[in-house]
């Protein structure tokens, strides 16, 4: 059950970079360079994306088209990469998505209002957890 799910996220996430970077013209230099703004080495996504970054380039190379995962700040510092126009594609929790887009005081300066979403990597579980002796029965309370 594992392996079919990750071969259909893999043949997904083939289908949907091969499609966005097929968009380049064809009076585009002979080899273009994709990035895809990952986080810290360390983290979680940059691994992932590197493995995407394989994967297309597999699919791609002989299009002359690279795709990289490049380190970077996480996903506020992707968000405003993408923003700026220096990456093509980042990875971001999506909290930090709507934020960016809708510009949350503190955090944007202004609306990033040029994202899109491509797909979602895997699920984030959050466990919110009280002390026994609290009062606290549900997130409501």
């Amino acid at each position: 059950m594992k392996k079919s799910k990750l071969f259909i996220f893999n043949a997904i996430m083939i289908a949907v970079v091969s499609v966005a970077l097929l968009a380049v013209p064809a009076s585009a230099a002979k080899r273009r360079y994709v990035s895809i703004a990952a986080g810290w080495v360390t983290g979680a996504y940059f691994p992932m994306a590197g493995a995407i970054s394989r994967i297309a380039w597999k699919h791609l190379k002989d299009k002359g088209i690279k795709v990289t995962a490049e380190s970077s700040g996480a996903s506020v510092a992707n968000a405003k990469l993408i923003g700026a126009g220096d990456t093509d594609f980042a990875i971001l929790q999506n909290d930090i998505a709507s934020y960016a887009y809708n510009g949350k005081e503190g955090m944007f300066a202004k609306p990033i209002k040029d994202l899109l979403g491509v797909c979602t990597l895997f699920p984030e579980h959050v466990q919110v957890i009280a002390r026994k002796d609290s009062k606290i029965k549900s997130i409501g309370d």
